[in-house]
């Protein structure tokens, strides 16, 4: 009776309730389609918000309890119900009316990226290169890709989790309804015995079941809020493309506008030609009014004494009439009135005769201002010729004279270069001189060391008697050579003097004094006899070593001053 009693107890038990989740994410209704279009606020991927932001507990859904023992079915009843127009499955997974890769496929087929044709027929890039990448479709389709792997994934695991509960339904059912068909009272002591055990087990097992598939709820409602995400950047693309689509078109448009307006616009060349005709016609009607002007006056002259003659006209007229109305008043007086009428009937003629002279007056002026005009314009046409031919003519002697000035440019161009070389050359005749006037000073510092030798003591023998070497002819040759330098370099002094002066004021030098070429001394110099030929040495030694220095000193400054004026002379030209 124990065990009978722990397994109506155990009947008797509250079952646990296990919420079926059922969001409102699985209807669609149009709002949502129309709100989906919107563009969203950003273009990140959505996944990293869905990981920060925490689960949110789904809508609660009651499940009835076992009653009576009767049935162990679960009777799954949502709060929320569907209409049939909204189509949800058995666990709450939405049935979509149509595919979104379909129509994003569909609208992004209309966008071609090749180049449109526009009315004018040439070829023109569109702008739809720069505003659709390749890097933001590929995004796309996999985004479209990822979507669709997350739904059949879905699918695949509430199918599994309904077959579970399809199953464990089962087993309840099948191991209730013999403990209630049985009753209190009667029944084998074996089946009493390993009911409640089983049922223990199989509500744990049970209890698990619900446990995975509340957690498999979450998940599959994690993954619908991505879906949902990634459902509002597909729209978001379609929204973008359909406005990317207005641009184009506009685009197209304003093209089409601008390739009419191109081609009614005529070319510079038209331009200028129209421009060149204008200012031509400008010109002739200017003359041409000047003309007219002339000739208006002649003719208002004329249109004068034609008015002073109708005016006399006029007069006759009235003298006519009045002379009628005599004739009328004197019609007894005919004999006298007679011969009066027949002047005046000859008066009349002769004055139709003065207006067909008039009439024709008229006419041969009109022809004579018509012939004026076209001798006008012959004139205009011959003086405008004339003027072209001065211009040719002007225009071939400047380019003659540019073409001798150019000539002359290479001319002087040429001497420019022919004194540069010669002042090159003068610059390497320098740097000889100078060379060669070292060699004069080394030989000049020889012959001071003979001289030194020459100027010793003489020695005194072992006798007493003072033994004087005799002068050769070699010591006499290089005294007289010292003598000659001595006066060349003298005559250097005097030259490089009047150089100088000659160029701080401001005159032409000369070359050969420049040079060196006028300071060689001819060795005719005669020596003073009365002179101790000893000291006359030495005033020769300092006079030359004094005249070196400033023969040095001077001629470096006379020659650079001399180069650096060349130099500015010949870039001033």
């Amino acid at each position: 009776m124990s065990s009978q009693e722990e397994s109506a107890s155990s009947l008797n038990k509250p079952t646990r309730h296990f919420p079926v989740p059922v969001t409102s994410k699985d209807v669609t209704t149009p709002d949502e389609e129309t709100r989906s279009l919107q563009p969203p606020t950003t273009r990140e991927q959505p996944q990293a918000v869905h990981e920060s932001t925490p689960h949110k507990p789904p809508p609660t859904a009651k499940v009835a309890p076992l009653v009576g023992g009767s049935s162990s079915a679960a009777i799954i009843t949502s709060q929320r119900s569907t209409t049939p127009h909204e189509g949800t499955s058995v666990v709450g997974t939405p049935r979509r009316k149509g595919n979104k890769l379909d129509v994003l496929s569909s609208s992004f087929s209309c966008v071609s990226l090749s180049p449109t044709r526009t009315g004018g027929g040439s070829e023109r890039s569109s702008p739809v290169k720069e505003l659709l990448h390749a890097d933001r479709m590929r995004n796309l389709m996999s985004l479209l890709t990822e979507k669709s792997q997350i739904i059949e994934k879905q699918k695949n695991t509430i199918t599994r989790l309904q077959q579970d509960c399809k199953k464990k339904d089962s087993q309840l059912r099948l191991l209730t309804l013999p403990q209630a068909n049985e009753g209190n009272v009667g029944g084998e002591a074996n089946v009493g015995l390993s009911a409640p055990v089983k049922l223990d087990i199989l509500s744990r097992k049970l209890d698990e079941a619900y446990y995975e598939l509340e957690k498999a709820k979450s998940e599959s409602d994690v993954m619908r809020d991505k879906i949902s995400d990634k459902d509002s950047h597909i729209s978001q693309l379609e929204t973008d493309a359909d406005r990317y689509k207005a641009k184009i078109k506009l685009l197209e448009d304003k093209i089409v506008k601008l390739e009419g307006y191109l081609g009614n616009t005529p070319t510079m060349e038209e331009h200028y030609s129209m421009k060149e005709q204008v200012t031509e016609l400008h010109s002739q009607n200017i003359l041409l009014s000047e003309r007219l002007r002339e000739k208006e006056d002649k003719i208002m002259a004329q249109i004068d004494e034609l008015r002073d003659k109708e005016t006399m006209l006029r007069e006759m007229s009235i003298n006519i009439r009045d002379l009628k109305q005599d004739n009328s008043d004197l019609r007894l007086q005919c004999e006298t009135s007679d011969r009066r009428l027949v002047e005046l009937h000859s008066d009349i003629s002769q004055y139709k005769i003065e207006l067909m002279k008039s009439k024709q007056q008229i006419t041969e002026l009109e022809e004579k201002n018509r012939q004026d005009l076209r001798d006008m314009r012959e004139r205009h046409k011959l003086r405008f010729q004339e003027a072209t031919a001065k211009l040719k003519e002007q225009y071939k002697t400047v380019t003659k004279r540019n073409r001798q000035l150019e000539l002359q440019l290479l001319k002087n161009s040429d001497v420019m270069t022919a004194l540069n070389n010669e002042l090159k050359l003068s610059q390497g005749t320098v740097a000889d001189l100078k060379s060669s006037f070292g060699d004069l000073v080394k030989q000049n510092q020889i012959l001071m060391e003979k001289n030194y030798g020459l100027q010793e003591p003489p020695e005194v023998g072992r006798s007493g008697i003072v033994s004087v070497s005799p002068v050769s002819d070699g010591s006499d040759e290089s005294l007289q050579a010292l003598s000659q330098e001595v006066s060349q370099c003298v005559e250097e002094v005097d030259s490089l003097v009047s150089l100088a002066s000659s160029i701080f004021e401001g005159k032409e030098p000369d070359m050969s004094l420049l040079l060196g070429g006028g300071a060689t001394g001819n060795g005719d110099h005669k020596t003073d006899s009365e002179l101790d030929p000893a000291r006359k040495y030495e005033q020769q030694l300092t006079q030359v070593q004094k005249n070196r220095k400033e023969i040095e000193r001077l001629r470096e400054k006379v020659t650079d001053h001399f180069a650096s004026k060349v130099a500015n002379e010949c870039h001033l030209q």
